[in-house]
């Protein structure tokens, strides 16, 4: 298993933003909607999702191809910024993914506008033990 398992992504420019809607491809800024989300989905630009594809947002020539592909729960669709500076496992002092160090990944070191769909919104001074992140993501 290596970090791809999770699709950790890294922007190739820093920004505050990496991973929000409002910088992904399929994001129509002018109706705020998603081309995959479909027309009746209304999306905010801090919104994020799983399906998330940088570059964007989307030209206004892409409205033609809207349409219901995925719904927001098939998608993962939450207004967060989930990169890892805002998430649990992320230990900044050393940039670390303190899940992806306990499920034994090589590659451990994240940055912190990176993101993934492991991420876990923090909760200030609240840790986890490895037990109970590995309950949640091995069966």
């Amino acid at each position: 298993m290596d970090r791809s398992t999770f699709l950790y992504l890294e922007p190739k420019v820093k920004t505050h933003n990496f991973a929000q809607c409002e910088t992904c491809s399929m994001y129509l800024s002018k109706h705020n909607i998603c081309s995959l989300h479909g027309k009746d989905v209304k999306i905010k630009p801090t919104m994020s999702c799983g399906l998330y594809v940088p570059n964007g947002p989307a030209p206004e020539s892409e409205m033609e191809h809207v349409s219901l592909k995925v719904t927001p729960k098939e998608s993962g669709l939450v207004d967060a910024k989930v990169r890892c500076e805002h998430c649990e496992y992320y230990e900044m002092k050393d940039n670390d993914c303190l899940l992806f160090k306990m499920l034994n990944i090589k590659e451990y070191k994240v940055v912190d506008d990176g993101c993934c769909n492991a991420w876990t919104k923090g909760d200030e001074g609240k840790k986890e033990t490895k037990q109970e992140i590995l309950k949640k993501f091995v069966k």
